[in-house]
């Protein structure tokens, strides 16, 4: 999980360092693994830990114009960068995706960042689709309006 972080910050420098986070983070994704039928799928090679999926497969829609029903989510995929590009990530992803199918989940959903186009290239190859894009704009404290308002 530090490790992805701290890959990730790359594409959004304002991410806290994953050393700082990952106690909470990973608390906080194992608890709504409780609460949403979660499982953590693990990858190993050598008796060693080298990657992970968490998949969520009842996440219940809160926004009133979404589909109403469960979704599953995926909350991470990591591998260290050794073990990828061998297939591992696929069959994580697969194990998710089956997880997420057998506890009745007709929809599976990720987020992923704008910037990392490995990461959209291989959900991509996968048939995952562009669902919703979020803009961001950093705003500087003082900085006026100069559009005419």
């Amino acid at each position: 999980m530090i490790a992805l972080q701290n890959y990730e910050r790359q594409f959004d420098p304002g991410m806290p360092e994953g050393s700082a986070m990952v106690q909470a983070y990973v608390g906080l994704m194992l608890a709504r693994c409780g609460k949403w039928d979660g499982k953590v799928f693990v990858a190993e090679h050598g008796g060693q830990v080298v990657g992970f999926v968490c998949v969520w497969a009842g996440v219940p829609s809160e926004e009133p114009d979404d589909d109403p029903s469960e979704y599953a989510f995926v909350s991470d995929l990591v591998l260290e960068p050794a073990h990828r590009h061998r297939g591992l990530g696929r069959e994580l992803m697969t194990a998710a995706e089956d997880y997420a199918r057998a506890r009745g989940a007709r929809r599976i959903r990720l987020g992923v960042l704008a910037r990392n186009m490995a990461a959209r290239a291989f959900y991509e190859s996968m048939n995952y689709l562009e669902r919703e894009i979020e803009l961001e704009k950093r705003l500087e404290r003082g900085q006026a309006r100069r559009d005419g308002a």
